[in-house]
């Protein structure tokens, strides 16, 4: 009994191991405003960004960056806010495109064409 079940089970196996992965699924085209940061953006301590683009995700301080047509978390360290912007002191460069807009359905990796 237990041979026949170790045989299901190795047949099993081998099958699964010839088959080609489930490509993931597609996420759907996002259209949202972006701001490409300048050196304008950049300050003694770090890069000054709009409030409007910093989230959190599970409790992970981040902005979405637009890399080759997908939006990209990167995860940043906030400083201090002032008015409308607020202060990153580490995650970003100040060469990055940024989305901005309503980041709740914006995933990483989610395609994304810009809006200027």
């Amino acid at each position: 009994m237990i041979r026949a079940i170790l045989f299901v089970l190795a047949i099993t196996v081998l099958a699964a191991c010839g088959r080609q992965p489930e490509p993931p699924p597609q996420l759907p085209q996002l259209a949202r405003p972006v701001l490409a940061l300048t050196d304008a953006a950049r300050t003694p301590a770090g890069v000054r960004v709009p409030r409007a683009a910093y989230v959190e995700r599970a409790g992970v301080p981040g902005v979405f960056v637009l890399h080759e047509g997908l939006a990209r978390f990167r995860m940043v360290k906030a400083g201090r806010a002032q008015g409308e912007d607020l202060e990153i002191l580490s995650g970003l460069t100040g060469t990055e495109t940024l989305v901005l807009g309503d980041l709740k359905t914006v995933r990483d990796g989610s395609p994304l064409q810009s809006l200027k």
